[in-house]
């Protein structure tokens, strides 16, 4: 396997760091949105809740007040033994002034125990109508005990719709003397239910447990007493659970909600509170797009880093490339070079040395390496070179000295070495000292054979003037000895 370089490990781990912190800022910004989301259908959910029980105790405090007037019309009947009398205006006025009191219900009936209607604070057409065979009349008959009974929502005869409440009515004896009850229109729920703002795709609902649409806080007459047909799984989710909460369509405009719903068996009701998906996660949107603005902009930054980092990486990769083509091309020079270019320790160890060293010292660079320059010098120059390194180390900038290595076992090659020492600032000790040596065998040797030469003419000079004067001292006495 090849081995990887270190521009490429960089550029890996900046690649890699890149995606994590990508990944990273994706993951939170992803974690935040969703917490978030759910914070907001929590919040929802708790408002819709909120808005079904509140829906749940008008119902149910109406309801409670309802059955007090006709806890009243029961203790007025007890007062009047021939209550049973039809048309009594007694009976009629007293029961009147019991509803108007407390101004909840619309009509105030009381049959006698063969079902017949024998008095009526409202429409006195009811007096004689037998209710013999309606459930709430069956229900006090057969039971003793006289609780409160409540009928399922019907319509009377105007198409409005109604709950009547009704009570056991018992003679001195405790035997089954008929039944009272009430009428409750639903208009002060639907009034109610539209005075409670629940947003502007909000709903609140009063359902039949059927699914019929009672009353509705938007006041779509159009739909009181219908059945829409999302209606039907939704009223089988609400009664299968005392409570809860469901995502369903609206009913009236078919938008995505989320409903909390109170199902009120003992009174054949369910209440529902609707909040729009718009509405809950418009504050949600909003905040969206400010996470994702702001993760945009810590991707785009970390994008922008990446580039820059992998443009560093890829100029330092250039210029690494550019550094082993200068040091390959000096390398070769040094390495074709006559001379021996060194590099030393400051105790002058070998660090470094060129393929010339094999010329000069017949030793490989590797076999000079960790060796000293003096190793091999003949006896009498091991002092001149170690003075040499000596004088570079107490900071001479440039030192040469010549001395003899050893070629073979009898023959030694004279080298010139030039030194120079190289330090982090001028002035410093050297760390490091740079040696270039050659083999000046040749030139010492022409050098001797010069000077030999210029000796022998010196001689010959010095002969030649000697000649000379002999010369000229023989002629001076032959001179003398002709004029003699």
């Amino acid at each position: 396997m090849a081995a990887v370089s270190q521009s490429e490990k960089m550029r890996r781990a900046a690649l890699g760091l890149g995606a994590l912190a990508i990944a990273g800022v994706i993951v939170i910004a992803g974690a935040g949105l969703l917490l978030l989301r759910q914070e907001a259908a929590e919040q929802a959910t708790r408002t819709a809740e909120n808005y079904a029980l509140l829906l749940e105790a008008h119902v149910r405090r109406t309801m409670r007040a309802a059955d007090l007037v006709l806890k009243r019309v029961v203790d007025v009947v007890a007062v009047y033994p021939d209550w049973r009398t039809v048309g009594d205006q007694g009976i009629a006025v007293r029961i009147a002034e019991v509803g108007s009191d407390l101004n909840l219900v619309t009509d105030i009936v009381l049959l006698d125990e063969a079902g017949r209607v024998v008095n009526a604070s409202g429409d006195t057409a009811l007096h004689g109508v037998n209710f013999v065979e309606q459930p709430f009349f069956a229900v006090h008959r057969d039971q003793t005990d006289g609780e409160l009974f409540t009928a399922a929502p019907a319509t009377d005869a105007d198409g409005c719709w109604y709950i009547a409440l009704s009570r056991r009515l018992n003679d001195t004896d405790g035997a089954f003397a008929g039944v009272a009850a009430v009428t409750l229109t639903l208009d002060q729920f639907a009034e109610f239910v539209r005075s409670v703002d629940v947003g502007e795709h909000g709903l609140l609902t009063l359902w039949r447990d059927d699914g019929v649409v009672l009353a509705d806080s938007q006041g779509r007459r159009a739909w009181q007493g219908e059945q829409p047909a999302v209606a039907v799984s939704l009223v089988e989710e609400f009664t299968a659970e005392p409570g809860g909460s469901v995502r369903s369509q609206s009913p009236t405009d078919l938008r995505d909600q989320l409903t909390s719903y109170r199902s009120l068996p003992d009174l054949s009701l369910i209440v529902s509170a609707s909040v729009s998906t718009g509405e809950i996660f418009s504050g949600w949107r909003r905040a969206a797009a400010v996470y994702g603005g702001l993760a945009g902009l810590i991707l785009l930054m970390t994008g922008l880093l990446m580039i820059l980092l992998l443009r560093q990486v890829r100029h330092r990769e250039t210029s690494q490339a550019l550094l082993r083509d200068r040091e390959n091309r000096l390398r070769l020079l040094a390495d074709y070079a006559s001379d021996m270019i060194s590099m030393h320790a400051a105790d002058g160890c070998y660090l470094y040395a060129t393929r010339a060293s094999e010329r000069l010292l017949s030793a490989t660079p590797a076999d000079v390496v960790g060796r000293y320059p003096w190793m091999g010098v003949h006896a009498d120059d091991e002092a001149a070179i170690m003075q040499a390194f000596q004088d570079v180390r107490d900071g001479q900038a440039s030192r040469t000295v010549t001395y003899r290595v050893r070629r073979d076992e009898v023959s030694w090659t004279w080298l010139e070495s030039r030194l120079n020492g190289i330090g982090d600032h001028v002035g410093d000790a050297p760390g490091q000292i740079v040696a270039v040596s050659r083999d000046v065998t040749e030139r010492l040797r022409y050098q001797e054979a010069l000077y030999a030469g210029k000796r022998r003419l010196a001689d010959t000079a010095r002969q030649l003037e000697a000649a000379r004067r002999d010369a000229v001292q023989a002629r001076h006495r032959a001179e003398d000895a002709n004029r003699a």
